[in-house]
């Protein structure tokens, strides 16, 4: 719909709203992944692209504020935040996000 819209209105560009963040599969047919490894998945690939563009202080904050965000709404989610929001390192994270 995006590039239809492009292309009919003459449009140089498309805003995403904050719906995304912690959700980027809204843009495939589905909508939402169906599996919690697929969040898992997606959440180290979010984690690495921090990981290599931010400032390493500010790593730990940044990758627990969008964390929190892939688990909102799920069975289990405020207990897996819990979690996140525990770990005290970056290193302790991906860990976690590797155990489950």
């Amino acid at each position: 719909e995006a590039h239809a819209f492009l292309e009919k209105l003459g449009c140089d560009g498309i805003m995403i709203g904050r719906g995304t963040l912690g959700n980027p599969w809204v843009f495939t047919p589905g909508g939402t992944p169906e599996t919690l490894a697929e969040r898992m998945e997606g959440l180290r690939h979010h984690f690495q692209l921090i990981r290599k563009l931010s400032d390493p202080d500010k790593i730990l904050a940044k990758t627990k504020n969008h964390a929190g965000r892939y688990f909102k709404g799920i069975t289990g989610g405020s207990c897996i935040r819990r979690q996140i929001y525990a770990a005290p390192t970056f290193a302790d994270l991906l860990a976690l996000t590797q155990s489950m």
